[in-house]
């Protein structure tokens, strides 16, 4: 005979937490409140397409009561975390987290405790000797630019440029499908919409028509620019068709480029009236590993050089700074 006190019992009573949700018989709600219930598991309610607490938003990251989609529950925190109280908390003029992009730019998903946005806080400089060396692993997903898109951390740095100058800036040395861009300004309203589908044009395969660009190999048309190479676009200002969509540069961004050598990518541009310049290193698509950062600052012959001193900042090749007879410093 069996003993009844050898008797297993069942998951929704046996004190266990079977399904390893974080929750343990009645308190989890795949038991449906029945202690002889012999199933905890249930999917998570923050990715079960489901208004679970009745809210009217649902799932991760529309819920502020789903930190992940792997939360169990979607029951909201009192108070309601930042992003999800409907008030815009920063006093910038945008409330919340939106999941059409229209809301606070510091909210990631309808949990985050805070509206502050990437661009709230103070950027690190770059290394006096212009040389950052780290990964993107760490980091977080928080600006595009012009030539790429998806959804690959990216790290900023902030590079002061006293005078006016030009600047380099590559990632040569990186592991990854890396992608440079340079702005005026930390925040830019980068604006990246996705591709239409090409209408059928009836062309068969046997016509030499490539089905992802729509035209001839042989018509030059370079896949990862969009234009021919002597089309005199340079290169650090081309912008690539990015995967998923197009990119539009907003107003503050000054030059982006994917592939300047292999999948490493490099600008260089002018900058005439000085000041800070914030170089971003980001991955291409959703690409993230180590990087190699370098900048580099010129200045043009006769332009002023001091007294405000950088390693990465040097006179254009054959001059050094000396001062002039106005007891400025200059290349000479």
């Amino acid at each position: 005979m069996t003993d009844p006190s050898e008797a297993i019992d069942p998951q929704c009573a046996d004190g266990c937490d079977n399904d390893r949700d974080g929750l343990i018989d009645l308190d989890d709600p795949g038991c449906l409140g029945d202690p002889a219930r012999n199933q905890e598991f249930n999917i998570a309610h923050c990715r079960d397409n489901q208004d679970n607490d009745g809210d009217g938003r649902i799932d991760f990251p529309n819920d502020p009561g789903c930190t992940s989609a792997d939360d169990p529950l979607e029951d909201n925190p009192d108070p309601l975390p930042a992003c999800g109280d409907g008030v815009d908390n920063d006093g910038d003029g945008r409330v919340d987290f939106d999941p059409l992009g229209m809301g606070d730019d510091g909210c990631l998903s309808a949990a985050d405790p805070s509206e502050a946005g990437p661009c709230d806080v103070e950027q690190p400089l770059i290394p006096d000797n212009g040389q950052s060396v780290g990964t993107t692993r760490d980091s977080t997903h928080d600006h595009v630019g012009s030539c790429r898109n998806g959804e690959a951390p990216e790290v900023v740095f902030r590079v002061p440029v006293p005078y006016p100058a030009s600047v380099r800036a590559d990632s040569a040395g990186s592991t990854f499908d890396t992608v440079v861009y340079a702005r005026r300004a930390c925040a830019d309203p980068v604006a990246c919409v996705e591709p239409e589908p090409l209408p059928d044009m009836g062309v068969a395969e046997d016509a030499g028509v490539p089905a992802d660009l729509g035209v001839e190999a042989d018509l030059g048309v370079e896949a990862d620019m969009g234009v021919e190479a002597d089309a005199g676009i340079m290169a650090d200002m081309a912008v690539d068709p990015p995967a998923g969509g197009m990119c539009e540069p907003g107003p503050s961004e000054v030059a982006c480029n994917d592939d300047d050598q292999g999948l490493q990518g490099a600008v260089e541009f002018e900058w005439p009236g000085g000041g800070d310049v914030f170089v971003f290193l980001d991955g291409f698509g959703n690409n993230a590993g180590d990087y190699r950062l370098q900048v580099t600052v010129t200045y043009p012959v006769g332009g002023q050089c001091g007294p405000e001193l950088h390693a990465y900042a040097d006179c254009a090749p054959g001059t050094i700074c000396l001062p002039d007879g106005d007891d400025r410093m200059t290349c000479q």
